[in-house]
């Protein structure tokens, strides 16, 4: 059981590793290349990837830095209400924009429908 957790606990490490240098690289090239902050949507997206970012930053560091390295009683709470917040936020923006939006008239494609 003792190896299993171990390989269990090297793929997550893996998985952070991965989704954090993920996450940073999305948000810097979205900031950079994109004109991110032009629509509710770009915007709504952009927070949830710092948000990301943030959860693996903090999900590293516990798993590496142990459960009491230094800044954890204030970065932990400020994560996770950040995660809170941008979920509430992204929430509101696609409810918002549903409103929004007209009905799509979507035409069959089927050659017997269209005569």
């Amino acid at each position: 059981m003792r190896e299993a957790l171990e390989l269990t606990d090297l793929i997550a490490d893996i998985g952070i590793l991965f989704a954090g240098a993920g996450a940073i690289i999305f948000v810097i090239s979205y900031a950079t290349f994109f004109n991110w902050r032009a629509t509710p949507a770009g915007r709504a997206l952009m927070y949830v990837f710092i948000a990301m970012a943030s959860v693996a930053l903090l999900a590293g560091a516990g798993r590496w830095l142990g459960p009491d390295y230094w800044g954890r009683e204030f970065f932990r709470p400020a994560t996770w209400w950040s995660v809170a917040v941008t979920i509430g936020h992204l929430v509101h923006v696609l409810w918002a924009s549903w409103r929004k939006t007209e009905p799509v008239d979507i035409r069959s494609r089927a050659r017997k429908e269209q005569l």
